[in-house]
């Protein structure tokens, strides 16, 4: 791409963040079905899932090239606070991961919209008490 730094951040077309607001919008511009398979509620696969669909359609023809230590891969991170389960910021990484290869995203923003729009799918995968609770949201 002539004129771009690489590592840095370029944002998606404002349209395609808008555009994708839940899982059912995800699978729409993947032009895919939005049956979410059986998994034991108690993993968090469900949720997963559907955080793997989503971080596919937010990243579009974009993905994360793990032979390309230049790539900058953005992920969110989460904390706790008290008892509350927060968006904590979002970290980039050349070449490492930490929360999974397939949600990581291709920029800051994109990364900070995810976590912000869909905390609740990230709690229900990354909390133990979250994956006990009732599911039936995202069944």
């Amino acid at each position: 791409m002539a004129g771009k730094v690489p590592g840095l951040f370029y944002p998606l077309k404002k349209s395609k963040i808008v555009k994708i607001k839940s899982f059912e919008d995800a699978c729409k511009a993947l032009k895919i079905p939005s049956d979410i398979p059986s998994f034991p509620v108690e993993t968090g696969a469900a949720a997963f899932y559907q955080l793997e669909i989503i971080a596919r359609a937010l990243n579009g023809d974009w993905k994360p090239d793990w032979n390309d230590s230049d790539q900058y891969k953005y992920y969110p991170w989460f904390d706790f606070r008290g008892s509350r389960f927060v968006f904590f910021g979002v970290y980039f990484r050349y070449s490492y991961s930490g929360l999974g290869s397939r949600l990581c995203y291709k920029g800051e923003k994109t990364a900070e919209y995810a976590a912000e729009t869909f905390i609740g799918l990230y709690e229900k995968m990354l909390h133990p008490a979250a994956a006990e609770d009732d599911f039936s949201d995202l069944l």
